[in-house]
């Protein structure tokens, strides 16, 4: 009745995994691209693969969201982040900007045991 602690312990609702689908939020992110970067599944999604959508051209984002989401018919977001730049090289469309795909790790940040 004091306010005082009982007990603590893990909340086991807290610590249950689902998957995502992301063909649904894909398709949500194109109806409204600008809330794309503040989804809460934005945290969830692949270094490479923010990058690729981050891009400041509403028409390009739009294309590149269609690119991902013809890409999870046949493959799921961890395969397609393994092999981004094969399956980009693959793919008929032609990007806008010429962008040379191989390069682009270049912008992603490191991981702590890689940083001195």
């Amino acid at each position: 009745t004091d306010g005082e602690i009982i007990s603590e312990g893990l909340r086991p609702y807290m610590m249950k995994k689902r998957a995502i689908d992301w063909q649904a939020i894909f398709l949500d992110w194109r109806r409204k691209p600008r809330a794309m970067h503040y989804s809460r599944y934005w945290k969830y999604l692949p270094e490479r693969i923010k990058l690729f959508l981050s891009h400041p051209d509403w028409k390009e984002q739009d294309q590149r969201l269609n690119r991902l989401l013809s890409l999870l018919v046949t493959h799921d977001m961890s395969g397609i982040d393994a092999h981004f730049y094969d399956l980009l090289a693959a793919s008929s469309e032609k990007d806008a900007y010429d962008i040379d795909w191989y390069q682009y790790d270049a912008f992603l940040s490191l991981p702590e045991e890689v940083v001195h």
